[in-house]
């Protein structure tokens, strides 16, 4: 996940944390992105999830979701995307 997720998922992250789950923490890139190159390089052999944000709630930035999400598949983790800022603003493919 990364560091500027919404609070439900930071929390529920943290928590993750605290029962011994090893929760890797991206940092967003200069424009307040998460990149997929940045979750690339962050996936290892265990992961088997990746959480991200479509869009940020207080920056509005949008993150590369599909790109992301053909490398988080062609790892073989699963990937939870909250799209709640972009669903009825922005075209939302879900076999993507």
């Amino acid at each position: 996940t990364s560091l500027i997720e919404h609070k439900a998922t930071l929390d529920t992250a943290r928590q993750l944390e605290e029962e011994g789950v090893d929760v890797t923490w991206l940092a967003p890139d200069s424009e307040g992105l998460i990149s997929a190159d940045a979750v690339s390089a962050a996936l290892r052999d265990d992961t088997f999830l990746v959480s991200l944000m479509l869009v940020n709630n207080e920056l509005g930035t949008v993150n590369d979701i599909a790109e992301i999400g053909r490398r988080v598949r062609g790892h073989g983790a699963l990937l939870h995307v909250d799209a709640a800022q972009g669903a009825g603003k922005l075209p939302i493919d879900l076999s993507q």
